[in-house]
């Protein structure tokens, strides 16, 4: 009788298991895939694609995706790509894909106020990504398109947003960066470093503009930024996590342009030499 190698065991095991990642949804509709399911495809070394196809189609997730456990993630090998994946099924299980929309007479979510007048921002649950930064894993939170819909020449726009809680915990105002290549545009949400990491459930404290916040009475807000906006694309940015109760982020977009008719800025100085006394 031929003895069995302990590789051709593996081997057997680790095809099984491939085919197991794709058969129909049917065969474990009640069993939900998990962090543990994605480290064990993982370690047993299967392609990245085929793992992120088992996130995809899992008919049941339930991952658990705090910031420790991202870390506990990426620690145990688990791919940049695959993470990403995990996120964003999380994000497209628990949200429609456009928030904002008010029955009539409501108030809207998240209204941007200009010169030009009051516009109401749909949000936007987007995709998270990750990409390797030396030995730091950064991750974005994307939406599609380099260039938001409503635009404002109004470099001092305010908002008013509608919730039951002061939004300083959970909405803040952020710059995005266009992508051209891809076409979308995307907010850092964090990092997972060796020796820790920031929450991607919020944005980076470096994408962020400070506000003043006043209480209009009946869960109504005015957020009014700090400073004057450059040009360039933004968002408000609502907070997933305890804030929200959702594992979503969501984007509400909208850009300023440069004002044609603004006065250039002025010209610097020019520097005299100064001659050297002999």
């Amino acid at each position: 009788m031929p003895s069995r190698h302990p590789w051709a065991c593996r081997a057997h095991l680790v095809v099984l298991l491939a085919i197991c990642a794709l058969l129909p949804a049917t065969a474990f509709a009640d069993e939900p895939f998990t962090n543990d399911d994605v480290v064990t495809l993982t370690e047993l070394g299967l392609d990245e694609a085929v793992i992120v196809g088992k996130v995809r189609q899992a008919p049941v997730v339930s991952f658990a995706l705090e910031t420790d456990d991202l870390v506990a993630l990426k620690d145990r090998g688990v791919a940049p790509g695959v993470i990403a994946a995990m996120l964003a099924r999380a994000t497209a299980d628990q949200a429609p894909s456009v928030l904002g929309t008010t029955s009539p007479g409501a108030t809207a979510e998240v209204t941007l106020i200009t010169d030009d007048g009051e516009f109401e921002l749909l949000g936007n649950a987007g995709n998270y990504s990750m990409t390797h930064a030396f030995v730091t894993v950064l991750a974005f939170m994307d939406y599609v398109g380099t260039d938001a819909d409503i635009r404002t020449l109004d470099a001092t726009p305010t908002f008013r947003v509608a919730t039951e809680r002061n939004p300083k915990s959970a909405y803040f105002l952020c710059k995005a960066e266009q992508d051209e290549d891809d076409d979308k545009r995307s907010v850092k949400a964090g990092q997972i470093g060796m020796w820790g990491a920031q929450s991607v459930m919020r944005p980076d404290s470096d994408w962020t503009l400070g506000y003043e916040v006043t209480d209009l009475g009946g869960g109504v807000w005015e957020l009014v930024p700090e400073a004057a906006l450059e040009p360039g694309e933004y968002a408000i940015w609502k907070a997933a996590g305890e804030t929200t109760g959702t594992w979503n982020a969501y984007l509400f977009d909208f850009a300023v342009d440069p004002d044609p008719n603004a006065p250039p800025p002025p010209a610097e100085p020019k520097k005299k030499n100064k001659k050297k006394k002999k």
